[in-house]
């Protein structure tokens, strides 16, 4: 009798023990979640509404420098005015420099590489003479001369006897145009039949200001009009300044709605904003349908002006990230997943610490292996939310 009431005193000695145990983990678990769960979280949310506040405000300064750009393209955008432009810095460029065969090679390179490729360009010397140049057709050679001697004549010796003796060459090369009237067209890209085809004809001369303005010599520059690619003028645009932004703050494309394939698609631009092609060209079709301009990308904008018809100009750019306020966030979320963790194995003692002795061993291997199985899950979870949801 009094052995059993002896097992009985001992167990209910344990039982209190455990109580007791119980009762100190639950007021310890309080006061990690009131004085440092709860404020690191508060500070936390804090932090990212101070970030969300930066942002936006980077966001609003970027937005102008962006649509200034997008609207430098629209204006730009012509593939005629685009290849007049770019004749007429070649002209710039040789207009500081003596022309000679190694001048012309070097700025003749670099235009056919990066702008345009396709356009025949003739240059002459101050005799009105034709330059030759490695690997240049010897196509033309002719008409070129005599019709780069006329169109010079009238301003370096103020006669026009050539306009009119030339004629035929003129006629022949290109088309039904009178010579005089292209005379005064110097520096400008006119439209022309080009052996019988759509083409277009630039001309110029250059003068040198360091000796009485004195004739230095010229170039002469044709091509047909569908050798003009697609897009030409737009995609030259817009990988320049793709190329241009080293800070990655935007990324510049075109949607040709009617022809998705000629669509131009920054694809590495956009691999920096987390970006695939196939919804943003979803997302710009939505907002083209609901007249919209501008969106927010979680972090990013994205912008959009109609350039033509069925074809979008768009931009997606970002504001600016205060380092600071990120290394505070990464530490802060850090450190509430410790504390997560401290308090999810807080929880598991005093759930063994309640059962006492009465909780089997099996039992409590069970608790300890859904402990270490259920945690990093959670885990895992916990940190999807706080890094990869940002």
């Amino acid at each position: 009798m009094l052995k059993v009431t002896s097992g009985k005193i001992t167990i209910k000695a344990k039982y209190i023990k455990a109580m007791e145990k119980k009762t100190g983990y639950h007021e310890f678990l309080k006061s990690l979640v009131c004085i440092v769960f709860l404020p690191a979280a508060m500070l936390l949310i804090g932090l990212e509404l101070v970030q969300n506040r930066y942002q936006d405000k980077f966001l609003q300064q970027n937005k102008q420098n962006v649509r200034k750009h997008l609207l430098d393209v629209r204006r730009e955008a012509d593939n005629e005015r685009y290849i007049g432009r770019q004749l007429n810095f070649l002209f710039g460029f040789l207009n500081e420099e003596k022309i000679n065969p190694d001048s012309i090679q070097k700025h003749l390179d670099k235009l056919r590489q990066e702008n345009i490729p396709f356009v025949n360009i003739r240059f002459f010397d101050e005799n009105a003479r034709h330059i030759p140049l490695a690997g240049e057709p010897d196509t033309y050679r002719v008409f070129v001369q005599k019709i780069f001697s006329a169109l010079c004549q009238p301003e370096r010796q103020g006669k026009t006897e050539l306009l009119k003796s030339y004629s035929s060459f003129f006629d022949s090369f290109l088309g039904n145009i009178d010579p005089a009237e292209l005379a005064m067209k110097k520096s400008t890209l006119v439209r022309v039949k080009l052996n019988g085809k759509p083409g277009y004809f630039y001309w110029n001369s250059i003068y040198s200001h360091l000796e009485n303005d004195a004739f230095k010599g010229g170039f002469i520059a044709f091509f047909e009009e569908e050798q003009i690619p697609d897009n030409f003028a737009v995609q030259r645009l817009l990988q320049r300044l793709n190329e241009q932004d080293q800070a990655q703050v935007a990324a510049f494309g075109m949607l040709d709605l009617a022809d998705p394939p000629k669509s131009i698609l920054p694809d590495s631009a956009l691999k920096g904003f987390s970006i695939d092609a196939e919804n943003l060209l979803k997302t710009l079709r939505n907002m083209r349908s609901q007249l919209i301009s501008e969106i927010r990308l979680r972090q990013n904008m994205l912008m959009s002006l109609q350039l033509d018809g069925e074809k979008e100009l768009f931009a997606v750019y970002r504001g600016q990230a205060n380092e600071a306020f990120m290394y505070a966030s990464f530490v802060l979320k850090i450190f509430i997943v410790f504390v997560f963790l401290v308090i999810a194995r807080l929880l598991a003692d005093a759930a063994l610490a309640e059962q006492g002795a009465s909780f089997m061993h099996g039992q409590r291997k069970k608790l300890l292996l859904a402990y270490v199985v259920v945690m990093p899950i959670v885990t895992m979870m916990f940190l999807a939310v706080f890094f990869f949801l940002d």
